[in-house]
């Protein structure tokens, strides 16, 4: 397990060079995500457990944390995601690249 320091500090490193980000979970492979959120530059992977519970505990974790970040999208606490079952699951971050 993972602990939420790491997770948030990866949180904060992918906000600090975004413009904009969105927090979410899969069982799914990352670029097919970030395919689905057209409006985002890339995917970064923050953590992954072969537990579907300890990622859904982590999301909402992130996400009480991160709601009112100013670079965040997502709109609620909570997920429209349901992740089928599988070896994998992933808290991941979309994000739009801030440009030099």
């Amino acid at each position: 397990m993972k602990s939420l320091t790491a997770i948030e500090h990866k949180i904060k490193t992918l906000a600090n060079k975004s413009t904009s980000f969105k927090i979410g979970k899969t069982s799914q492979p990352v670029e097919y995500r970030l395919r689905q959120h057209k409006k985002y530059d890339d995917v970064e992977v923050i953590v992954k457990s072969k537990y579907k519970k300890e990622i859904d505990r982590y999301e909402e974790a992130m996400l009480n944390r991160f709601i009112d970040h100013p670079k965040c999208d997502n709109k609620n606490v909570g997920s429209a995601a349901r992740m089928a079952n599988k070896p994998l699951y992933v808290l991941y971050g979309v994000y739009n690249k801030k440009r030099r």
